[in-house]
């Protein structure tokens, strides 16, 4: 009888092991599949948005049509426009705001070489617009908090003429 109860608590708790054992590599697979998942996800996200910026400080207007505009803003920079994959406002519609145009195109570097010009944007008839890379929520955030420190670094000293690059505020004198 003893012997007995003991073979059926030793298959108990065997079996139970057997079954923890399964169950963990089940949700280590799982829970392996989720992160690749998630690395592939990301990096398809980052790709994308690196062939993507954004461009502010354009009035919209009834019949615009961005793609247009962005192929503007390339000749104003002394390109040629690269092929623009797509092109559209974003954000919510606020009264005198005008949406950012967001603008995807077919290389990154066509993207990259046009945000590291946009600064000349300041000498043409389109001082007014500036243009940024496409950021994730992240990014947003952190870029946020660097402006909001810089705008206080200005009032505290406006003789200096600040810049964020590199996710670092710089700044040099106007003179």
């Amino acid at each position: 009888d003893m012997k007995i109860d003991s073979v059926q608590q030793t298959a108990k708790t065997e079996l139970r092991t057997w079954v923890d054992v399964a169950l963990k590599g089940v949700t280590s697979k799982l829970v392996m599949k989720h992160t690749v998942k998630e690395a592939v996800r990301s990096v398809n996200d980052e790709e994308r948005r690196s062939r993507c910026f954004l461009i502010h400080g354009i009035e919209e207007k009834d019949n615009e049509i961005p793609c247009e505009i962005a192929q503007n803003v390339y000749r104003k920079l002394e390109f040629n426009p690269p092929k623009i994959l797509d092109s559209y406002r974003v954000g919510r519609k606020a009264p005198g705001k005008p949406r950012p145009i967001k603008v995807e195109v077919k290389h990154p570097t066509d993207a990259l070489m046009l945000l590291k010009k946009a600064g000349k944007l300041r000498s043409t008839d389109l001082r007014s617009v500036y243009l940024s890379p496409d950021r994730n929520k992240e990014e947003q955030a952190a870029h946020s908090k660097l402006v909001g420190e810089m705008r206080t670094m200005i009032k505290k000293d406006p003789s200096k003429f600040y810049f964020i690059r590199n996710n670092k505020i710089n700044f040099i004198d106007k003179n």
